[in-house]
């Protein structure tokens, strides 16, 4: 009913003056809209020309009114039907952005939804069902997009030619983890883990970047550039496992929506606990094997034990779960 639809007439001797060089009727060539008054044509060819409907501000509106066409503005031709009709009007949409494997809920709202029309959300070309929420609001599942960037999502019946409005859509490529360090830590939680992969930009989501542990716990993460993020362990929660073998799948997100496929992860050990050092002490300039005794010193989750005496690293020479045996 507004108006601004661009119609397409075929027909024959359009451009009756393409003998005549000196002759343009450009100023006086309209298409009639019955009662709703001329709008100016342009003519294509001698075959085709082109105009926009005007609006129909009739109240009650007209349902149809006689197309025809002047090349005069005065003569007209024989007249077709051209209907008016109330597409769905369009106003706001959230969220307008989502991961290109698809399944983003977008939510959609404006005015004159049919459920009875069957209305549809086209993003980019590819057309998916709406589900009607009431007269003034719809949702869509965003469909997979073939890249990232933007594209336009707009609303219309399945049936009818015409949308309402047009909305800008990013798509976004979703996060990817190929590494973990380190791939362990204390059951106590707050390892600084170093994360690097692909595709860590923020998307409009600045400060809200995340680890998620086993579906369930979430950390803030720093993210340095697209391919490296640091994020802390939480602590582990002893009633997620009974078998003592403790681990938390691992995914990650750089805005706190699209999150990593979980395919790493990270373990959990006991907290060490040292009860005793043996010898206590030792002569500076030689090589000092020390035995430290203690518990949980051996769990299999550890990952790149080592010993630190004040700012020297080392390797143990042997280790259970009471014992470590260092050379330092």
């Amino acid at each position: 009913m507004g108006g601004g639809a661009t119609i397409t007439l075929r027909g024959n001797n359009f451009f009756p003056f393409d003998y005549q060089n000196d002759i343009n009727n450009a100023n006086d060539t309209f298409c009639v809209f019955g009662a709703l008054g001329k709008k100016p044509a342009k003519i294509i060819s001698s075959t085709e020309a082109r105009c926009q409907s005007p609006p129909n501000n009739f109240n009650p509106p007209l349902v149809n009114v006689m197309l025809q066409l002047t090349l005069n503005n005065q003569n007209v031709t024989d007249g077709l039907e051209f209907i008016f009709f109330n597409p769905p009007g369009l106003s706001e949409v959230t969220p307008l952005r989502g991961p290109v494997t698809g399944g983003t809920d977008v939510q959609i709202y404006g005015t004159k939804f049919n459920h009875a029309r069957d209305p549809v959300c086209i993003f980019g070309g590819i057309t998916v069902t709406a589900k009607f929420m009431g007269p003034t609001h719809l949702s869509c599942i965003a469909p997979p997009f073939y890249k990232a960037g933007e594209t336009t999502l707009t609303i219309k019946y399945r049936k009818d030619r015409f949308h309402a409005g047009i909305k800008i859509f990013t798509y976004y490529e979703v996060p990817t983890v190929d590494s973990i360090d380190p791939v362990c830590g204390p059951m106590r939680g707050y390892t600084q883990i170093y994360v690097t992969g692909n595709n860590f930009l923020e998307n409009n989501g600045f400060g809200k970047a995340q680890c998620k542990f086993n579906e369930t716990y979430f950390t803030n993460a720093t993210v340095v550039d697209v391919n490296t993020l640091w994020c802390d362990s939480p602590q582990l929660d002893l009633g997620d496992s009974d078998s003592g073998d403790y681990f938390y799948n691992f995914s990650v997100s750089a805005d706190g929506e699209s999150f990593s496929i979980p395919n790493v992860t990270f373990l959990y050990y006991d907290d060490p606990d040292i009860k005793q050092i043996s010898p206590p002490n030792g002569p500076m300039n030689e090589i000092n094997t020390v035995s430290i005794i203690g518990k949980s010193l051996n769990h299999p989750n550890m990952c790149n034990k080592k010993i630190r005496f004040g700012q020297q690293v080392y390797d143990p020479v042997s280790s259970t779960d009471t014992n470590i045996v260092v050379n330092a």
